[in-house]
């Protein structure tokens, strides 16, 4: 039985990676010599002038790089769950299991030998999410948008600078709830490290971005608001990440004729049609999100095809006069299966022959199919 997407989770988080070198080859990250954490990294203190009483000079990093699992450790994480079904935006409370949602415990020494001599957790209250818009589409599917941001600053250092991140978020669902997909843009800090994870159903998580800390940056560099687009580049750019099911492949339509034949790959579709003859015709065509569906356009301002659609050349030059609209398939994908809708153009003739009228695709009902993966 096919799967329904009903839940899909997104997690942001951001860490101290457990090696950060510089570029003068130098290494940021400095391993405990002894204590309870020997052997774990830790990164330099901002070494202010005065020294502040109980202020530490090396603060325990997460010891880790990428890791989709939710559990891994982090200064700031935060999970996000879409219901597809009801279109719910939520924070579950739970986090992953965590002791502290929002924030991992902070851990600091005055000295490498590894003596603790301050911990704590960072406040997790600026961490939200916002603008929540969730609409079913023309199509069928849902369309929820939203955006999240987070605040945080390091709970053993008075005043210390905020991690942040501000990220939009966009999740597609499609009309038979077995496709989705996330667009997501945004900025985060400098320093430390951010990823962002997105699964459905507990299939693997996918990674959506992993960013390094950038070259030297360090505590400082968090002054302000975030500056880094999750993009790597700057501008608007989105992360676009596909869930789900795939409808790469190749279809067929199910009817005895076998009239039409899809080969898709991303956004790339080969379209054949099969004319009454059996003899078949070919055009390259792009795959279009319509609402929760999808849509596949032909042209039809094409000689070859209308001859190939056994219309008579009075009629051919005919529809070419009308600058004729493209004909087109909308879809989307339901239990392992395409349910399509096919608008061609079509021209009814009068008893002697001569053209009564041209329907464009659209203006007339449309022919249902069905399609299944080709063996």
């Amino acid at each position: 039985m096919v799967e329904k997407l009903r839940e899909i989770r997104l997690y942001i988080r951001a860490f101290i990676p457990r090696t950060i070198m510089r570029s003068d080859g130098t290494q940021y990250t400095r391993a405990l010599s002894g204590g309870a954490y020997i052997g774990k990294t830790v990164i330099p203190g901002p070494r202010l002038l005065p020294p502040i009483p109980g202020v530490p000079n090396w603060f325990l990093s997460d010891n880790r790089g990428f890791d989709s699992s939710p559990s891994s450790g982090a200064r700031m994480h935060m999970e996000v769950l879409l219901d597809a079904w009801s279109g719910a935006v939520s924070a579950p409370s739970t986090n992953s299991g965590r002791s502290n949602p929002g924030c991992d415990l902070s851990v600091g020494f005055d000295e490498l030998a590894g003596e603790v001599v301050a911990e704590g957790h960072g406040d997790s209250s600026r961490m939200t999410i916002t603008g929540v818009q969730t609409a079913p589409q023309p199509g069928g599917g849902l369309k929820a948008s939203f955006t999240l941001r987070g605040a945080a600053n390091n709970p053993l250092v008075p005043g210390s600078f905020d991690i942040d991140w501000a990220l939009n978020v966009v999740l597609l669902v499609d009309a038979g709830n077995e496709i989705a997909s996330a667009r997501i843009n945004g900025l985060v800090d400098p320093f430390p490290a951010f990823e962002m994870y997105i699964g459905v159903e507990g299939a693997p998580l996918i990674p959506v971005f992993q960013l390094d800390p950038r070259l030297d940056a360090d505590p400082w560099n968090l002054i302000g608001p975030p500056n880094r687009p999750i993009t790597g580049s700057s501008g608007s750019a989105e992360i676009v990440t596909a869930l789900g099911a795939t409808l790469d492949g190749v279809w067929t339509s199910n009817e005895p004729a076998k009239r039409f034949r899809l080969q898709i790959s991303a956004t790339n579709v080969t379209f054949v049609e099969r004319n009454v003859s059996g003899a078949t015709f070919s055009r390259a065509a792009l795959l279009l999100r319509a609402g929760g569906e999808y849509r596949i356009e032909r042209s039809n301002n094409d000689l070859a095809l209308l001859s190939f659609l056994d219309f008579k050349p009075a009629v051919r030059q005919a529809i070419i006069a009308t600058n004729p609209q493209p004909s087109f398939l909308i879809f989307h994908l339901d239990g392992g299966n395409l349910v399509a809708q096919w608008s061609g153009i079509s021209v009814t003739l009068k008893p002697d022959g001569g053209i009564d009228q041209i329907f464009q695709p659209g203006s007339k009902p449309s022919r249902a199919y069905s399609f299944s993966r080709a063996n």
